[in-house]
């Protein structure tokens, strides 16, 4: 587009500004224009008094004698013509860069709202997940500190628990000790019991023989009681029974000959109420002794029945 620059002229330090000189408007002026327009076109401002600032003329002014022609128009309005299309083509053109520019800085501005809104997305993660990581760091450190003091409450049930274990064992070794001492003691008791019992023997039998009465231990937390003299006519006959004491209630798991029905259970409920053993004892040799003698009838009467048959 250089055709459409104008040239510049340098004019120096008093350099004329476009109002100091005109072009003529107007059709061609040909002879009009004489010598007199180019003095006045060319004429100092300010008349003899201003010489010491003197305008420069004016490039069209510069040859005296290119004016002697007149002003020539005859191209000027071709060149406008052309000015104005190279005029129109560097403005569409310059509309058209500007479009694209414009274009382009729209698309460069969409990416970088694009970009700060990812930005901006991404920095509000960041803070969730800061949120969320001051969150676990703070429910932790609750968790910790609930942690501690159940360690410490626990370590305190433990003292407490290895206070009271020794204070068991110091008492279990006292038990023991006395358990030791009552178990010497028992058997110092029966190895006495044992050594009387076999110096007693012949009393003992004396005293089964008139009485009665034979007491044993079948087994272990058992006693039995054998009575015999239950008959005339066979003292030798024997009835017992036996206590079971392994309980803190009497039992009695054996009674020969059998009793009736409820008998039994009738004396044991009598016995386990008011532990009066020596009563039960004697209202079992009676009852066994009923049950012996009607047990010798009913034998009687079968052997006369025989003797019956026979005769």
């Amino acid at each position: 587009m250089s055709m459409l620059r104008t040239p510049r002229h340098e004019y120096g330090p008093t350099a004329a500004t476009p109002s100091s000189y005109a072009t003529p408007r107007g059709p061609a002026l040909g002879s009009s224009v004489n010598a007199n327009s180019h003095n006045a076109l060319t004429a100092t401002p300010g008349g003899p008094s201003s010489s010491s600032f003197d305008f420069l003329q004016h490039p069209l002014f510069a040859d005296p004698e290119s004016l002697q022609g007149g002003l020539q128009f005859d191209g000027l309005y071709a060149k406008m013509a052309g000015f104005k299309e190279n005029l129109d083509n560097y403005v569409e053109e310059s509309c058209a860069r500007l479009e694209e520019a414009r274009l382009e800085q729209g698309r460069v501005k969409e990416e970088r709202e694009a970009l700060i809104r990812g930005r901006e997305k991404e920095v509000e993660a960041e803070k969730k997940a800061q949120h969320d990581l001051y969150a676990a760091i703070a429910t932790e450190r609750s968790e910790d500190a609930e942690a501690r003091r159940i360690q410490s409450e626990k370590e305190r049930y433990a003292h407490s628990l290895s206070s009271q274990l020794s204070d068991i064992q110091s008492e279990l070794d006292a038990l023991r000790q006395q358990f030791a001492l009552r178990r010497e003691e028992k058997q110092r008791i029966a190895t006495k019991l044992r050594s009387m019992a076999r110096l007693n023997v012949p009393e003992r039998e004396l005293l089964e023989s008139r009485t009665g009465c034979r007491i044993g231990s079948p087994g272990e937390d058992l006693i039995s009681f054998t009575f015999t003299h239950l008959s005339a006519e066979r003292p030798a006959e024997e009835a017992y029974f036996v206590f079971a004491i392994q309980r803190r209630t009497y039992s009695m798991p054996v009674v020969e000959p059998a009793l009736g029905a409820g008998v039994v259970e009738g004396l044991l409920e009598e016995l386990n109420r008011s532990r009066n053993a020596f009563k039960c004892i004697k209202e079992m040799r009676r009852l066994l002794k009923g049950e012996v003698e009607r047990g010798r009838r009913v034998a009687r009467g079968l052997d006369e029945a025989v003797r019956d048959l026979r005769v």
